[in-house]
């Protein structure tokens, strides 16, 4: 199948079919170009870190007969604490950071990195300890070396490319004037690479403000590549790996309008300037650029990082669940081969993470020739005919056996699928798993339930489940895709337990 555009790709899904969809960025290329731009920055920390150590050493040597035996150990141990506080505070990849809020974290990371290694040493060894001596000589050496060190790699980062590139979407004169408010301080390791203008706007005749400088701006028009339709942009950024757009567009402009709300569904990360309400959602957070403010929209879920974060509680949880639950799996699968004829477990395909079909497997809970027996009751039912092709399901299901029934309303039924979580195909939590009947229904949302792995639970199954309309069911998916944390994920699985266990909206 063609991904070549996304239009494209949108007409083919609402055919009713999809096989091996790629989406239009692969997350290691993601991770790969962040590792890129963020390697001059770690390097730079590590040389002054050390450097500020050693002397630190040094003096401490010059002023104490006592030696550190092991202080090369030690030092690499204090390493791969700052490198880890870095990281949990933002400095790494720290895309995009306002030179002042780097400066901030800065200064914070290596005041928590110190005070961290003091405690260690403290709690192992004595204050007056020849450790705990050349920490504390070193950390003015830190505070001193890491900021022009790192400025320094910004500038050897810049010279060498080694930036994210990233492509603006808006009228000549508000592209241009956001860009060189953006890049008031330099850009944080970012590159502009490329533009598309909206449909009413013709190149030949674009009105700019006066103010603005002609040669200035024919300098920034021909290193910055135009786009002349969405189809473009997205082929554009699908080669060259381009995961951000700035969108500095009129304000009265509809983001639900035009081409926006399918280059939103590619980009994992929107930069909005001067953002109108109709672009502002839960988990935008407001950074500063250069003299620009902004509303930075991330699809969290879409990074990365954090979907490794995901898969890696999803193997945990999930073992220590089926170690516990056994039992109950044995006693349900002995149930179902007493009570009806069949096999134990049933297979039913679905559509997963880059449009793989795979199998979600729940214990049986329907009779023999179910199919059959569904066509021969929609027959004699016809009034029921709505209700199965706006849900899927029937409340009163003739398929359904009675031992069936009750797994069904305690979702027992899909306990299996916890297999289907460690195969990979599965996640413990995230959209509900859809048949290739329901994709024209997603819509445009389509693109983004294929980048994600389903889930067992998920917001649906705790807001009503079967008592929702399909478009609720769209939003609750893109309110996770939006917003993922592992917080949010313990939280639905915990409102999940209370769910099962009161039948909300089970049938």
């Amino acid at each position: 199948m063609s991904t070549s555009t996304l239009p494209a790709l949108l007409r083919e899904h609402a055919t009713g079919e999809v096989r091996n969809f790629e989406p239009l960025y692969s997350d290691h290329r993601f991770t790969k170009q962040l590792v890129k731009a963020s390697l001059p920055q770690v390097i730079a920390d590590c040389v002054a870190v050390q450097s500020a150590l050693w002397l630190g050493y040094l003096a401490m040597a010059a002023i104490d007969a006592r030696t550190a035996n092991h202080f090369l150990i030690f030092a690499c141990i204090c390493q791969i604490v700052h490198f880890g506080v870095n990281l949990t505070i933002g400095m790494y990849p720290g895309i995009g950071l306002h030179p002042a809020k780097e400066l901030q974290y800065l200064f914070r990371a290596i005041n928590l990195s110190n005070l961290l290694i003091a405690v260690g040493l403290l709690i192992m060894s004595r204050w007056f300890s020849p450790y705990f001596l050349a920490v504390a000589a070193s950390y003015p050496l830190q505070l001193a070396f890491v900021p022009p060190l790192r400025g320094l790699a910004k500038t050897f980062a810049m010279r060498m490319k080694l930036c994210v590139p990233f492509y603006y979407f808006g009228e000549i004169d508000r592209v241009f004037n956001a860009h060189r408010e953006l890049n008031r301080f330099g850009w944080a390791r970012m590159r502009a690479a490329g533009r598309l203008h909206p449909p009413r706007e013709s190149w030949d005749g674009d009105s700019h403000s006066e103010m603005i400088p002609s040669t200035a701006l024919n300098t920034f028009c021909s290193n910055v590549k135009r786009f002349d339709s969405p189809e473009e942009l997205v082929e554009s950024a699908r080669r060259e790996g381009v995961f951000l757009l700035v969108i500095a567009a009129p304000i009265e402009q509809d983001c639900n309008a035009g081409p926006w709300p399918e280059l939103q569904s590619v980009f994992p990360q929107l930069l909005f300037v001067n953002p109108n309400p109709s672009s502002i959602k839960i988990g935008a957070s407001v950074v500063s650029w250069g003299i620009c403010d902004g509303l930075k929209v991330e699809d969290a879920l879409l990074m990365p990082g954090r979907r490794f974060i995901k898969r890696i509680l999803d193997v945990l949880v999930t073992s220590v669940a089926l170690f516990i639950l056994g039992p109950v799996l044995l006693l349900i699968a002995l149930a179902v081969w007493a009570t009806s004829s069949g096999p134990i477990v049933f297979g039913h395909t679905r559509i997963g993470y880059k449009g793989r079909l795979f199998k979600a497997w729940k214990f049986r809970t329907m009779v023999e020739d179910a199919d059959k027996v569904l066509q021969e009751h929609l027959e004699a039912h016809p009034e029921l005919l709505q209700e199965w092709e706006l849900n899927q399901k029937l409340k009163d299901d003739p398929r359904i056996t009675r031992l069936g029934k009750i797994l069904r309303k305690t979702s027992l039924d899909e306990l299996p699928q916890l297999f289907n979580v460690l195969a990979g195909e599965m996640s413990l939590v995230g959209p509900r798993p859809i048949v290739n009947a329901e994709i024209k229904k997603y819509g445009t949302s389509f693109a983004t339930y294929l980048r994600v792995v389903p889930g067992i639970t998920g917001l649906w199954q705790i807001s009503g489940r079967n008592n929702t309309t399909y478009a609720e069911r769209l939003k609750y998916d893109s309110y996770y895709v939006h917003n993922w944390s592992p917080w949010l994920d313990y939280y639905i699985l915990l409102r999940t337990v209370k769910t099962v266990l009161k039948c909300e909206g089970a049938y």
